[in-house]
């Protein structure tokens, strides 16, 4: 530190000979950085009890580095990973079997909207098949003609505004 510099922070810090600034009292600065560390972990305690705060009046909290939001809005999302949380009572992915002899299962599942889209992946050689009928209570996969096996297949039901 320039003593100029160190005195311009507090007077104290100069060392002095016949009034005239000659130097630095290093010792004293440790206990000037002590206290400001002191007063910036304070400061920091209040942002981060702000930000929850403020993120809770917002409907969100942040745990170990998790955002919890109950309903997130957005142009665009990249995202590395995907994982969907999953309902017991009415999955949004869950699977189905169409039983062998028959040409067509219903899933019911309320979760199913107007303008859903819904994804279906056989497990197996299904051939042609498509989804007939959509009803806010499930819907209804159909195959061209009766399977000789069960075949399952899996499911995503993604609702669309």
């Amino acid at each position: 530190f320039l003593a100029e510099e160190a005195i311009a922070v507090d007077p104290l810090l100069g060392s002095y000979d016949n009034g005239k600034l000659i130097g630095v009292r290093y010792d004293h600065i440790t206990a000037l950085l002590t206290k400001a560390i002191q007063e910036l972990n304070i400061r920091t305690q209040d942002l981060s009890a702000s930000v929850t705060e403020t993120l809770l009046s917002l409907g969100a909290k942040f745990e170990n580095g998790i955002l919890f939001v109950t309903r997130l809005v957005t142009d665009k999302l990249t995202v590395g990973e995907l994982k969907i949380k999953t309902s017991a009572t009415n999955p949004i992915i869950g699977s189905g079997i169409v039983r062998a002899g028959a040409s067509r299962v219903f899933i019911q599942n309320t979760t199913v909207e107007k303008n859903a889209k819904i994804f279906i992946t056989f497990r197996g050689n299904a051939g042609d098949w498509w989804v007939s009928e959509t009803k806010d209570d499930g819907f209804t996969v159909s195959l061209a003609k009766p399977t000789p096996q069960d075949i399952v297949f899996d499911y995503w039901i993604v609702p669309v505004e």
